[in-house]
C-alpha cells in the first residue's frame, strides 16, 4: 500500500509541475513584456509533459501575435484573467479500453484521470471542474496522454480521432481527494467515490 501511494504522490506532483509550466506559458503568451523566445522556452516546457500523440498542443504565440491592436489590447485583461488550475483529485483505473495509438503508448494497462478547474478566474461561478487530465507511464515515460472536459456531469472526450480515444476508463482501484469542488455537478462526482 505504501508503494502505491508513494506512485499516486508521483502523479500528483507531475500533474501539479505540469500546472504550474501551463500557467507561466499562458502569462507568457499573454503578457506583453515577454519576448516571443521568451515565451517559445515557456511554450516547450508546458508541452514537454503531453505525449507526442498530443503534438497539436500549443501555449504560445504566433510571430506578429501583438500587432493586432484587438489582441494588444485584450492581452493586458486576459493576463488579469488567468489563474493557475486547482488539482481536485486524482483517481487511477486498471485495464482502460482505448483507441489503437493509445494502447501502443502505454507500458502498463493503468490510466490517472486529474481532475482540475479552469485557467481563467471567474467571479460568477464556484470552482468546478473543467479539464481532466490523462496520465500513464508510456513509451515516452509519464506523460499525459489524454484529456476530457467535464460538461453537465460527463466526461467529454476533446479528440476525435478513434486511435486516440478511451472509451471505456475500465476498473476504478485508487482515488486520492486533494480539494471538492463547488459546483454541482463536479461536487456530486467527487463524492462518488
Amino acid at each position: 500500500m505504501e508503494l502505491k501511494n508513494r506512485y499516486m504522490k508521483t502523479i500528483e506532483n507531475f500533474i501539479n509541475d505540469f500546472i504550474s509550466a501551463e500557467y507561466e506559458a499562458l502569462k507568457g503568451k499573454w503578457d506583453i513584456s515577454i519576448s516571443n523566445e521568451e515565451c517559445g522556452v515557456l511554450n516547450v516546457k508546458a508541452k514537454s509533459y503531453f505525449h507526442s500523440l498530443l503534438s497539436s498542443m500549443d501555449f504560445g504565440r504566433v510571430e506578429n501575435f501583438f500587432e493586432d491592436e484587438d489582441i494588444l489590447d485584450y492581452a493586458p485583461m486576459k493576463l488579469e484573467e488567468l489563474q493557475k488550475r486547482t488539482l481536485f483529485q486524482i483517481k487511477e483505473y486498471k485495464n482502460p479500453v482505448c483507441g489503437e495509438r493509445i494502447k501502443q503508448a502505454l507500458v502498463d494497462n493503468t490510466i490517472f484521470l486529474c481532475y482540475a478547474g479552469d485557467v481563467e478566474v471567474d467571479d460568477d461561478s464556484k470552482a468546478f471542474y473543467s479539464r481532466i487530465f490523462v496520465l500513464a507511464n508510456s513509451d515516452e515515460n509519464l506523460k499525459i496522454i489524454s484529456y476530457f472536459r467535464f460538461k453537465e456531469g460527463e466526461l467529454e472526450q476533446l479528440d476525435n480521432y478513434e486511435s486516440n480515444q478511451i472509451t471505456d476508463l475500465g476498473i476504478l482501484v485508487n482515488v486520492k481527494k486533494l480539494q471538492a469542488p463547488e459546483e454541482e455537478n463536479s461536487l456530486a462526482d467527487y463524492n462518488a467515490e
